[in-house]
């Protein structure tokens, strides 16, 4: 993990994930090397959050391409309810791993 994970605490993981774009942005056409090392920490915060494939394009979605829960579901061909209910526990899995590592810097 870099410096910067110190950086997605619990209360702020589900922000940065929602500013993947403009942190993909500043990261490779600006050259930031400090952005860089924040994506690979999303990728890897994600990958511990053992999200199925379902969630995972779920994340895509609704937190990295900003579409809302109707649009989601209409990409995903699944119900908005289907969606909604994934949420929670998306978050939740998200901020437990956030959580975790918080407690390794201690």
């Amino acid at each position: 993990m870099s410096k910067e994970v110190i950086e997605i605490t619990e209360t702020s993981a589900l922000s940065v994930i929602s500013n993947h774009r403009k942190i993909s942005i500043e990261a490779y056409a600006v050259g930031d090397p400090e952005k860089v090392e924040i994506l690979i920490d999303i990728d890897l915060l994600l990958r511990e959050a053992n999200l199925t494939d379902r969630q995972r394009q779920i994340v895509e979605l609704y937190f990295i391409e900003q579409r809302t829960q109707e649009q989601t579901a209409e990409v995903l061909g699944i119900s908005q309810q289907a969606v909604g209910d994934q949420l929670p526990i998306i978050k939740r899995r998200i901020k437990e791993v956030a959580r975790k590592w918080g407690e390794m810097d201690v």
